[in-house]
């Protein structure tokens, strides 16, 4: 697949692009472990992609190496055309955890604006767009509740509503939804579609959940078994709107429901390219 930044002026835009990552934890080492192996994808403007994948395949070492928290062994990694080597400005990442990644002793909007006081955005920008963000996420009103005092599904709201407030260019998203029940789940996932399709956002969504990645993304990547490399890119061209019930019940979802889990359960040494091994 091209890595190229510019696409031509019918097609879109590529936003995020990553050419062939490898990463080496314990490199040189009798802990040598080959968590990535070269992988080559691509995440247009706004578009909703999701990465799939066995158990330790490098989900989140891969999530790490695009958003610049990790340099990779090798490969590149570009953000609108620019090299990423550090965090960029114009990515937020929502951890999987919201109960470390918000601050108890701060209240809800004080929370969300946090992030916004240290890039220079004045007070009056920064009260408008915790406003909105809470709106988004359908927390006007609780502006004023400390995080303890939340639920643990409305406390996920908050951590999007802080990269929202945010307005990154990009947003990445670690298994934001696995710490909360089936039903809480699925209200947040048709939050998130909501806020994406009202906002125009980019987003790539790592999750373990087959039936969450089909439902959400236009494009499912699915990765192999480490050293993971990309096994397929499923298109999934179910229409939008989408419904937890009517969309889950058809057959288009079912298929490609499948299709996924087959290649998640076929995933193994012998899906590896020429030269690629297990550590």
């Amino acid at each position: 697949m091209s890595t190229d930044s510019t696409s031509n002026e019918s097609g879109p835009r590529q936003s995020l692009a990553a050419a062939d990552l490898h990463h080496v934890y314990g490199k040189g080492t009798t802990e040598e472990h080959h968590a990535l192996g070269g992988i080559t994808f691509s995440v247009d403007q706004g578009e909703f992609v999701a990465i799939v994948g066995p158990s330790g395949c490098g989900k989140t070492t891969l999530l790490r190496c695009l958003s610049g928290l990790m340099a990779p062994t090798s490969g590149t990694v570009t953000l609108e055309g620019t090299a990423v080597d550090s965090v960029p400005k114009d990515l937020t990442l929502v951890f999987q955890d919201y109960r470390r990644s918000l601050y108890p002793w701060l209240r809800v909007d004080a929370n969300v604006e946090f992030p916004l006081k240290h890039s220079g955005i004045d007070k009056p920008e920064r009260v408008e767009r915790v406003r909105q963000a809470l709106d988004d996420v359908g927390l006007t009103g609780h502006a004023s509740k400390y995080p303890g005092q939340l639920s643990g599904g409305m406390q996920q709201r908050v951590s999007i509503a802080r990269a929202l407030a945010y307005r990154p260019h990009l947003l990445l998203m670690d298994e934001p939804f696995a710490s909360v029940d089936a039903q809480t789940r699925s209200s947040l996932e048709d939050v998130l579609l909501d806020v994406w399709q009202r906002r125009n956002k980019t987003v790539l969504f790592v999750t373990h959940d087959i039936d969450e990645s089909v439902y959400l993304a236009d494009r499912v990547v699915v990765l192999s078994n480490a050293p993971s490399h990309v096994l397929a890119e499923i298109t999934i061209d179910i229409p939008r709107p989408r419904d937890q019930i009517e969309t889950k019940a058809t057959a288009e979802f079912v298929e490609l429901r499948a299709e996924v889990a087959r290649l998640i359960r076929n995933a193994g040494t012998r899906d590896h390219p020429p030269g690629e091994g297990e550590a």
